[in-house]
């Protein structure tokens, strides 16, 4: 069975990493999986036009103001790829992160024509929006309005709806497209959005190398980093960690007065020390700046004692579920998919959401349990019994059969 996955971006955010993985995975599983991106496709000049006129619609849209410019995505532009041979090849094509220029909707539609299976995994809300990859308290997308109320782009929105109604025409000749949900709590939304209702829907998490992310020495980690070898250390992990939807705010203000080190990993970590960024000083900081290697994280995750995922909107966070596989505890708000994956009191703990106070709370129920040792290996056992590559993989095949026989999951 020959698997073609499609992504944007082979490198670049938390789908291209999650899509890589769930090839492997696959490949390791007997899967013949391979994965397409835009750096694939053979006319990149064009792919440059698709990018480009694709963002200059949206700066149009958006009364030419820069704020929201990557929030939403039309995919009014994109490469037909039923033409290439490894698309021909193929026997399922599974989307990912098609967005900015990949696929159009158009494109989508040629897709389901060739009959072909179609599974797609969503890494976030678009799919079953209009426009944007995170709906916020917008109900817009579910109510029936069909978008009418975007606070984004109501005009740009009520468009992309219509196509995106033409695309999933549920009601064609047209194979059903077989959605994913990374979490259930998407996939709950998901089955709430009206554009999709009539596909098939279901849940299957992404996968983690749990040979690979492992427990290790402590005291090895923090030599090998140089970081502290006698203070607590809380990780905190963002691709722009100066990002407000990542809650550093937050977790600074929690750890203000707490006798521990934060150890923060990302974009502009070292601007968080300066009194511009905060507003105050953080002495307590210790900036890492971006780790793009996957034997640093990993080492990271050994040397800390706490992962805090204060996010204020996130779906399957790729971090928790390598941090839970090197046996390191977490801490988050209750949103998303993290109640899914930290136990309250068990590997972890749930906070309420943008509550600083329970934060602390939470950091402190870790740091001073005397059952931490206890809590490190119910991480690790959550990683390897859910998120596995095995476990995950056998799904994805039992999908991939039941779409070829044109049954629903």
């Amino acid at each position: 069975m020959k698997i073609l996955h499609i992504n944007t971006s082979i490198t670049a955010g938390g789908a291209a990493i999650a899509a890589r993985r769930i090839i492997q995975a696959e490949q390791r599983y007997g899967l013949e999986a391979s994965l397409l991106t835009r750096d694939d496709l053979p006319n990149r000049t064009a792919d440059r036009f698709h990018f480009y006129g694709e963002r200059l619609q949206v700066w149009v849209n958006l009364c030419f103001r820069r704020r929201n410019l990557w929030a939403v995505d039309p995919a009014s532009c994109g490469t037909d790829i039923t033409t290439l041979p490894a698309f021909q090849e193929a026997d399922v094509i599974h989307l990912h992160w098609i967005n900015q220029g990949m696929l159009s909707l158009t494109d989508i539609r040629r897709i389901r024509q060739s009959g072909k299976p179609l599974v797609w995994t969503m890494h976030d809300m678009w799919p079953f929006t209009s426009v944007c990859h995170h709906a916020d308290e917008c109900m817009a997308w579910s109510d029936g309005t069909r978008c009418d109320g975007c606070p984004l782009s109501p005009r740009l929105a009520r468009k992309t709806y219509t196509r995106k109604e033409n695309t999933y025409d549920a009601s064609s000749e047209m194979p059903p497209i077989h959605f994913v949900g990374c979490s259930e709590w998407l996939t709950g939304l998901a089955r709430k959005a009206p554009l999709i209702a009539k596909h098939d829907i279901c849940t299957i998490p992404n996968p983690i190398d749990t040979r690979y992310y492992t427990p290790g020495s402590k005291a090895d980690a923090r030599a090998e980093l140089g970081l502290p070898a006698d203070r607590p250390l809380v990780l905190f992990i963002a691709y722009k960690a100066t990002d407000p939807q990542k809650g550093i705010q937050y977790l600074m203000e929690a750890t203000e007065d707490m006798d521990l080190d934060l150890v923060v990993v990302g974009h502009g970590a070292d601007t968080l020390c300066s009194d511009k960024a905060t507003g105050k000083r953080q002495g307590n900081l210790i900036a890492i700046g971006p780790v793009d290697d996957d034997d640093r994280i990993r080492t990271l995750y050994r040397a800390c004692d706490v992962l805090a995922m204060p996010t204020l909107r996130d779906n399957l966070p790729n971090t928790i579920v390598e941090a839970m596989a090197c046996g390191l505890p977490c801490v988050g708000f209750t949103i998303g998919g993290l109640p899914e994956m930290i136990d309250h009191f068990k590997n972890g703990y749930l906070c309420a959401y943008k509550d600083t106070t329970d934060l602390r709370r939470g950091l402190r129920y870790v740091l001073e349990s005397p059952h931490l040792d206890h809590i490190c290996h119910t991480a690790r056992l959550k990683a390897v019994q859910t998120y596995s590559e095995s476990a995950v993989a056998s799904k994805y095949a039992s999908l991939y059969t039941k779409a070829l026989a044109g049954q629903p999951f």
